[in-house]
């Protein structure tokens, strides 16, 4: 049975990234720890309790071509619908792709003034 690996995200989140200093970037002003507990608590459950199922007939059947379309195996069409309905498609935020680069005082330096100087992590958001 799968268990969402909530407690090794909240470590990345918490202590290597330290996403508290993302509030201190004004691309990020409404970040808040209680929030992203919220959306990894619900994630988990949604993906332990309708996904997970899931994945014993997604191996056995799998999906099938027709002329008609794609069909997916039993239960897949209705997490879909559960998935849409829960807000999980319209769920949108730049922080999501975190290989990007920050200014130093965004990515926790010591720095409190925003330098707009970047660390290295790719493209992330420039404060």
């Amino acid at each position: 049975m799968y268990r969402a690996p909530i407690k090794d995200i909240q470590f990345v989140l918490n202590e290597l990234i330290d996403t508290r200093q993302l509030s201190e970037c004004q691309a990020f002003a409404d970040y808040s720890a209680e929030t992203t507990e919220a959306i990894l608590t619900e994630a988990a459950r949604f993906a332990e309790t309708v996904l997970e199922p899931l994945c014993k007939s997604g191996d056995q059947s799998g999906a099938k071509w027709t002329p008609e379309g794609v069909t997916t195996p039993a239960g897949f069409k209705e997490a879909y619908q559960q998935f849409a309905e829960n807000g999980w498609a319209s769920l949108r935020a730049a922080a999501l792709s975190l290989a990007g680069s920050m200014c130093r005082s965004c990515w926790g330096r010591r720095s409190r003034r925003c330098g707009r100087a970047p660390i290295s992590l790719s493209s992330f958001v420039r404060c």
